[in-house]
Order: C-alpha cells, then sequence, then structure tokens
C-alpha cells in the first residue's frame, strides 16, 4: 500500500489532504492509498480572522477548521515532524506523549508553515505574543483586556501607562490589521471604563483635548502610533532603531 504523508494541518496541508481524498477516492476505498497528515493541533488555523479574533468581532472557533470534519478517510497523526529523512523515506515523528517514532513514507508532502519571526528588537522574544494561532489571537484579547482592568484602578502615571501601550513589531499583514482591530477594540472598551477616559485624556467636554488624543503620528524606526479617544496608545514599528520598553 502507498503512504502519503502530509506535514503540516495548516490551509495548504489541510486543502492538500482533502484534495488526495477526492482525487484518490477509488484507491483509499481499495485500500491501494493511504493519506497520513501530522499536526500537533487538531484543526486548520485561518490566519486572515486572527485580527478580528483579537478584536472579538469574530469568535475564535470561527477561525478554526477541525481536520476530523472535513478529512474522513485521511489518519491523523497527533505529532510535530521533527525530522524528514530522505534516504530512508520516513518522517521523525514526536507525538504528545511518548518517544519518537518513524513513519515510512512513498511521497511526503511538506507544508509545516512557518513561526513567528522574533526581530532583533530587545524584549521581543521575552514579552511579545505572536498571531499565527488562535490562542495567541484570544491571549492578545485577553492580555488588553486585563490591563484596562489592572489601570482603572491605577493613578496617571508610568504605571498607567505601560499598561494603556500595546506595541506591534512588524507591519505586514498581521501588523496592519492587529493594529487597526486592536485600536477599534480599545475604542470601544472607554465607554465600559469612563474613568480611565477622564484620567488619560482630562475633561472629555474639551474638543482640543479630544482632538488630541486621536492623534495620529510618526514613530522613530518606521512605523506609526495612534492614539484612541481613552488615551490608549497602539504603536506599530518595523525593524529599525526603534526599542520598545520591555512589557509594553
Amino acid at each position: 500500500m502507498e503512504r502519503i504523508v502530509v506535514v503540516g494541518g495548516g490551509y495548504a496541508g489541510f486543502t492538500a489532504a482533502r484534495e488526495l481524498e477526492k482525487r484518490l477516492r477509488r484507491e483509499l476505498r481499495r485500500g491501494e492509498v493511504e493519506v497520513v497528515l501530522v499536526d500537533p493541533r487538531p484543526y486548520m488555523t485561518y490566519q486572515p480572522f486572527l485580527p478580528e479574533v483579537v478584536a472579538g468581532s469574530v469568535e475564535a472557533r470561527h477561525a478554526a477548521v477541525a481536520h476530523r470534519s472535513h478529512l474522513h478517510r485521511t489518519r491523523l497523526v497527533d505529532g510535530t515532524v521533527e525530522r524528514v529523512d530522505h534516504a530512508r523515506r520516513a518522517v521523525v515523528v514526536r507525538p504528545r506523549s511518548g518517544e519518537p517514532y518513524d513513519l515510512a513514507y512513498d511521497t511526503v508532502v511538506v507544508t509545516a508553515g512557518a513561526v513567528t519571526r522574533v526581530f532583533p528588537v530587545p524584549g521581543v522574544a521575552e514579552h511579545a505574543i505572536g498571531m499565527k494561532h488562535v490562542e495567541e489571537a484570544v491571549a492578545i484579547r485577553d492580555r488588553l483586556l486585563t490591563s484596562f482592568d489592572r489601570a482603572a484602578s491605577l493613578p496617571a502615571g508610568p504605571e498607567r501607562e505601560r499598561l494603556l501601550t500595546v506595541t506591534f513589531v512588524g507591519g505586514g499583514f498581521s501588523g496592519v490589521e492587529g493594529f487597526a482591530e486592536l485600536l477599534s477594540l480599545a475604542h470601544d472598551l472607554t465607554r465600559v471604563y469612563p474613568r480611565s477616559t477622564r484620567q488619560s485624556c482630562g475633561s472629555t467636554s474639551s474638543s482640543a483635548t479630544r482632538a488630541s488624543c486621536r492623534r495620529s503620528r510618526s514613530v522613530r524606526g518606521g512605523g506609526s502610533c495612534a492614539s484612541s479617544n481613552g488615551g490608549v496608545r497602539t504603536c506599530t514599528w518595523r525593524p529599525g532603531s526603534c526599542r520598545p520598553r520591555a512589557g509594553s
């Protein structure tokens, strides 16, 4: 029996396995071919929806597609491929629990995807949250909600400013979309935290103050920084000379 191993269950891997099921329907039914998909997550993440998950405009479950709901003739392996050994025609799989083992293949499809790049900016590797998976998008949203709660009980000052500052490193699709969606969420949160609005922007009756709190300005290092009318600053940076503070 010929075995086709698909490494990675993201968009490319999920689509490849689904198309193989369609094109090899007869062979799979007769047991002549086996399609195996190896991925540590049981679902495919639809990454274009992640910025909306951050803002809460799209539920997290709508950005994930369960493998088992659509891949009925594919053998799903819960694990991570550590190495592809072409000489032995086998991949080394590390399961969630247990020792690594070899999985032989006749054809291998490598769709492992990518990892979040960590730019040479101090503090990013230790404190930043990526935006590749649903769990990370939810974590960003939770972090902002928690920061608003903590900042609401603090007087104006450095600690409050740190809690209400969100830094985006990278100005690609995820950075720009995430920037806009998180700023929208912060704007909506000011209605729930009116005290935060008053302390951050002063008198809400002052049109000059409201205008200054909606400002948008350039940031050293290549990027932009905008403030909502609640005084929450969201910044996006491309790698350059900027040095955001750790924990911001």
